[in-house]
């Protein structure tokens, strides 16, 4: 897949936030890229953290209810409705990460409103008075620099990288 030069919505960090961001865009019709420095999407589900934070199933909603369902579907369809492994979910909520990553990398494929790209670092983020207007990024595989157009961004990064390249104050 090849990169556009510009995108209404930009996302990077290919966290579970950050994939949550993207699919919203993606699904309210916007031309969105999700861009992730490593090689994985989903963040800590997906790289060692087999659960989700809460035990209450009416804590979340939307798209991360889709996730779970998605991910009982897969221990149903793998073991059946009576193993063990589909009841150690409890209601998908505990998952193997390697699980977690290809439920995302299948919700992420399926959205035609969404190009999703790992391996890309950010350099800088462009402003035009005050407004960020665009980004550039190293690939990290072939060393290439991409610059990408976008009307808005969204940083799905742990740390704030995007935010803090653009010059928000933090403390």
């Amino acid at each position: 897949m090849e990169i556009d030069n510009s995108y209404e919505v930009l996302v990077y960090g290919g966290t579970v936030a950050g994939i949550t961001a993207a699919l919203a865009a993606a699904r309210s019709g916007r031309k969105t890229i999700l861009i992730e420095r490593s090689n994985h999407f989903g963040g800590m589900v997906a790289s060692g953290l087999g659960l989700v934070d809460s035990l209450r199933e009416n804590a979340f909603g939307g798209i991360h209810t889709e996730f779970l369902s998605e991910i009982r579907n897969f221990y149903e369809a793998q073991y059946g409705p009576d193993s063990d492994q589909y009841n150690l979910t409890l209601g998908g909520r505990f998952m193997e990460p390697s699980t977690s990553e290809k439920i995302l990398d299948e919700m992420i494929a399926v959205e035609a409103n969404l190009q999703a790209f790992k391996q890309l670092e950010l350099i800088e983020v462009i402003k035009e008075d005050n407004i960020v207007i665009s980004s550039r990024y190293q690939d990290r595989v072939n060393k290439n620099t991409i610059l990408i157009q976008h009307k808005a961004s969204i940083d799905g990064t742990y740390e704030g990288d995007f935010a803090a390249a653009a010059g928000v104050n933090y403390r």
